[in-house]
């Protein structure tokens, strides 16, 4: 053992000298300010959440006792809108009788709990009042009234009287058909009910809070979380923007101070225990896995690692990574052989690219001109000597429509060598070429319905097997069929390209005619080569269809699938 790997063994050695009591205290003096800081992290936070408790403890009871003072006038809001949305009641504003009033409006104040009511016509003249306490004034002076009613309809708030803070309702007197209450009031309704002391004792009853009202200037306790005490105000509303009084609620929760004291002993036992666990863990994890990880990292990376032959022969997760790492540095070497291999191979196919075009160019600048001029001096030749019926001009007929079927040949094949996608209206052309050079000299009527649109669907490779495809198809009806008549159609249905070829000849069975004749074995390769299947049919009234569905292969416009029902 060497270098690293002896430094490491000794310090084993050295660390395994120590008693058990020198290490903990060690581990104790290594992590004591962590236990610290951890102690003070969990206590901070628990203390957060017992305050965050404390707050919404204090909102609830907040919400609650604003739902008790809403219940508790709720009877005042009932009473002044079911007394002033009654026919009953206009009928009084426009001609009051205090017979009725006592009956109807004094007698119910009993059970309603409502300490006076004052009713008023349209104008805010007095019409009647009545009152529990006679020495109730009116809380509200004319303008005072009409400031409220523009306010709204309905006014709700707290006013303070001789007798104690009120709380009133003024309300607009509406015939019953008045569903919406939108009709111009007859006259209004001021409902008011005073907040006795035995009121704020069932407050205080309902809510378990002490309540109290706060004079001018009169500060608040504050809410302190130390000493359990929840404290808040609510200002109830006056007839201006000022709030007519302060209600001030405490309560004291002794509960919260003993969460307060269980959670702090709690975090400080576990803030040791943990500090202790978990220094302990870390430098087990950094003598047992982290140098040897760093080894390997830097194995994998392509540094120096001093030790990384070593971990191979522990036989544990450190052991198979160390393996995987040499597998992974064994294949990236393959992996950058096979790149200059390819990058090779790229290269010899971009040189042989460079000669097909070549090739190509040449075909097309010798080959195929000279092929045409000769063309044209046979077309030349053949029409003088035929001018003069000379034998020789029926021998050099057939010739020049073959030149013409070669030159088309050749113009396809070069269409085959080029890189890029031949231009769909130029091949459309070729082989309508190829169709006429078949069917002319045959004596056949040909019509043809070639959609270059779809064309752009095929591949390089299927477009190479369409060109002898279509010569093979016109080429067995000229030969074999014995008709007068050929249709060739290609178009796009759907996903496919469809292949329509019918003559009007005498016909045949596919799998009894003679399959060599015909070439149909080498037409059924063709459409496997270029993804594609043909079925033969029988044409109406005579003669046979061939229908031949290729599956495109290159991407093209979605907006294209416009194809014909079929």
């Amino acid at each position: 053992m060497k270098g690293p790997a002896r430094a490491s063994a000794q310090h084993w050695a050295f660390w395994s000298r120590w008693g058990l009591g020198t290490r903990l205290c060690a581990l104790t003096t290594a992590f004591g300010l962590g236990s610290l800081f951890i102690l003070a992290v969990i206590h901070h936070h628990r203390v957060g959440q017992l305050r965050t408790l404390f707050e919404r403890q204090a909102e609830e009871e907040r919400a609650r006792l604003l739902s008790q003072i809403e219940l508790e006038g709720r009877t005042l809001a009932n009473f002044a809108y079911d007394y002033t949305y009654w026919d009953d009641m206009v009928t009084f504003v426009r001609k009051p009788r205090p017979s009725w009033a006592a009956e109807n409006i004094r007698t119910p104040m009993e059970s309603f709990q409502i300490d006076g009511v004052w009713i008023f016509d349209a104008s805010w003249n007095l019409l009647h009042q009545s009152r529990r306490d006679e020495a109730l004034p009116l809380p509200f002076g004319r303008r005072d009234l009409e400031g409220l009613s523009a306010e709204g309809l309905f006014a709700h708030g707290f006013v303070p009287t001789p007798a104690g803070l009120a709380e009133f309702r003024l309300a607009p007197v509406q015939p019953g058909a008045d569903a919406a209450r939108a009709s111009p009031p007859a006259g209004w309704m001021l409902a008011v009910r005073i907040w006795s002391g035995s009121s704020m004792q069932q407050l205080e009853r309902l809510s378990g809070l002490r309540l109290e009202f706060l004079g001018s200037g009169e500060e608040p306790l504050p809410a302190r979380l130390e000493e359990a005490r929840i404290s808040f105000v609510i200002d109830l509303p006056g007839a201006g923007e000022e709030p007519a009084a302060r209600l001030h609620a405490v309560k004291y929760i002794p509960v919260v101070t003993a969460m307060a004291r269980q959670n702090l002993r709690a975090t400080l036992l576990a803030a040791l225990a943990n500090a202790g666990f978990f220094g302990m863990l870390l430098i087990v994890v950094h003598f047992a896995c982290g140098r040897p990880l760093r080894t390997v990292v830097a194995a994998a990376q392509g540094q120096a690692a001093p030790g990384f032959e070593d971990l191979f022969r522990r036989d544990d997760e450190i052991g198979h990574l160390a393996t995987l790492v040499r597998s992974m540095r064994s294949s990236q070497a393959r992996l950058e052989h096979e790149n200059r291999r390819r990058q090779e191979a790229e290269s010899q196919l971009q040189q042989a690219l460079v000669e097909q075009d070549i090739f190509a160019r040449e075909l097309h600048d010798d080959t195929l001109q000279s092929l045409y001029a000769m063309g044209m001096v046979l077309d030349g030749t053949q029409r003088t000597l035929g001018a003069d019926d000379h034998p020789a001009g029926e021998t050099l007929a057939p010739l020049v429509p073959e030149i013409n079927r070669l030159i088309a040949t050749l113009r396809v094949a070069i269409a085959g060598m080029e890189r890029t996608q031949a231009d769909p209206q130029r091949l459309a052309q070729t082989l309508t070429r190829i169709l006429e050079s078949v069917c002319r000299p045959a004596g056949l009527s040909l019509v043809s319905e070639i959609d270059p649109a779809t064309l752009g669907r095929l591949s390089r490779e299927q477009t190479f097997h369409l060109v002898r495809i279509v010569r093979e198809l016109a080429s067995n009806a000229a030969r074999h069929a014995g008709g007068n008549h050929f249709r060739f159609a290609l178009q796009h249905r759907g996903n496919f390209v469809i292949i329509e070829a019918e003559d009007d000849g005498q016909g045949f069975e596919p799998d009894e005619a003679g399959l060599a004749g015909h070439g149909l074995a080498n037409l059924r390769k063709r459409c496997q080569a270029m993804n594609a299947a043909i079925r033969w049919e029988a044409a109406q009234p005579r003669g046979t269809r061939a229908v031949i569905e290729i599956a495109p292969t290159q991407a093209h416009d979605p907006k294209s699938d416009q194809s014909p029902a079929g």
